[in-house]
């Protein structure tokens, strides 16, 4: 007989001027309490899993760094939208800002960066903005975690610093456990 049921696991980070040199693992792919539970209550059947990740959100307010500007000038005359998008980013990579990397690892291969994403004072217009880190590991709506593989995030100076003062990046990741049970 099979069975089938899921369960839905977030988690958030806060990263602040207290905490923010210490690479975070958002979960850890062994973080699966669900399956633990029906291995216990059904010993004898093959319990099948899968953890895939629906969300990973950034919350930004950073304020010790001066205001980034978008640069309108540089954009006048431009009809291209790659051209344009290029051309922020550029902007931005060259604006002061932080950074924060999305690491990945299976195992005990060593970590790799996967994306990385600037982080800049948008002003008190804006004062906190959201960021989508899913796209750095996929362009599909999920992304599946294979067995022993871990995501982490980790502010790196960008030649600004870390976060001070009351700068703070929240994290909130939300996933999706799939389980199968065959008895």
């Amino acid at each position: 007989m099979l069975t089938a049921t899921s369960e839905s696991l977030k988690t958030q980070i806060l990263f602040n001027s207290s905490n923010s040199s210490t690479p975070q693992t958002i979960l850890p792919s062994t973080a699966t309490p669900l399956k633990a539970s029906l291995e216990t209550k059904y010993p004898s059947a093959l319990v099948q899993s899968q953890l895939e990740i629906t969300q990973l959100d950034l919350r930004v307010k950073i304020s010790s760094i001066a205001e980034y500007t978008l640069p309108t000038t540089a954009l006048d005359g431009i009809s291209s939208p790659v051209l344009i998008n290029k051309d922020l980013l550029v902007s931005l990579w060259n604006s002061p800002r932080k950074q924060i990397d999305v690491l990945h690892q299976i195992s005990s291969n060593p970590q790799r960066v996967r994306g990385s994403l600037s982080l800049v004072n948008r002003g008190s217009s804006e004062l906190y903005y959201l960021e989508d880190l899913l796209t750095t590991l996929t362009t599909e709506i999920r992304y599946p975690l294979t067995e022993g593989e871990d995501i982490m995030l980790s502010l790196t100076d960008a030649g600004y610093g870390l976060l001070t003062g009351s700068d703070e990046v929240l994290f909130t990741g939300v996933f999706t456990h799939y389980l199968g049970i065959i008895e």
